[in-house]
């Protein structure tokens, strides 16, 4: 089911009103008609944005903890 942009005013199959410039999610077989008709043109999926992330805005990861050795301890006899 692909996104189409409006070139001329119409009315769509499911009743509703669509203006030069708007992007919808119309079937496949909606979308073949409208392209054929020269009514709208196939444009690429939107793609979602993604949440901005503590690395992609430049912070730095934090330090691991110093890692301490324990003692051996003393050998009993």
């Amino acid at each position: 089911m692909p996104h189409i942009e409006v070139s001329f005013p119409h009315r769509g199959s499911d009743g509703t009103k669509r203006q030069p410039g708007d992007v919808v999610y119309v079937s496949s077989a909606e979308a073949r008609r409208l392209t054929s008709d020269s009514v709208a043109q196939v444009v690429p999926t939107p793609k979602p944005e993604k949440a901005p992330t503590a690395e992609s805005e430049g912070a730095e990861k934090p330090k691991s903890a110093a890692r301490t050795r324990k003692a051996d301890p003393e050998p009993t006899i």
